[in-house]
């Protein structure tokens, strides 16, 4: 079975539905805990997944559980599956007064918004490189949520905004 990926795990980010469809979902979080969690919850009613602690969303720390992912061996096959989806739902968001925002709250936006953004989507699309072209003429799917903010920011988005919107 194909494997999704999802970093940044919340409410209606699709992990559950991606089981449910079929795929083997590794569920990305900063928070290993979390991540171990919400794939307890679906291995328990919804099909099979394994949960990834990053960390932080640092190029390097992306880098690194994307290669955990790739060697993964799954528990219903004592094999590593083939990534055929990818999902980054994660972000840092500073949610201050613009002129609270100091360079480290910038730098942590930018850092989950774009920095991890650009490993994350990188990896997927050199791991799809990899794949056979299914059926439907594709080697694998890249997706990106996003926030009102990227659109339409406020007093206390400015920081958040400006990654989410880039």
């Amino acid at each position: 079975r194909p494997v999704f990926v999802v970093a940044g795990v919340g409410n209606g980010t699709g992990d559950r539905l991606f089981a449910k469809s079929g795929y083997r979902v590794a569920v990305v979080a900063r928070d290993s805990d979390q991540a171990k969690k919400l794939a307890d919850q679906i291995n328990s009613s919804e099909g099979e997944a394994a949960g990834f602690g990053a960390g932080d969303y640092s190029y390097k720390s992306v880098l690194a559980v994307w290669d955990e992912i790739k060697s993964f061996k799954w528990p219903s096959t004592q094999q590593p599956g083939p990534i055929r989806g990818a999902l980054w739902n994660a972000a840092n968001g500073v949610f201050k007064n613009f002129l609270d925002v100091t360079e480290e709250d910038l730098n942590l936006s930018l850092e989950g918004n774009i920095t991890g953004a650009f490993a994350f989507s990188r990896q997927a699309v050199l791991t799809f490189k990899e794949n056979e072209v299914d059926e439907r003429g594709a080697r694998g799917t890249l997706l990106f949520t996003g926030a009102t903010a990227s659109i339409r920011g406020n007093v206390l988005t400015s920081a958040f905004a400006v990654g989410k919107s880039a």
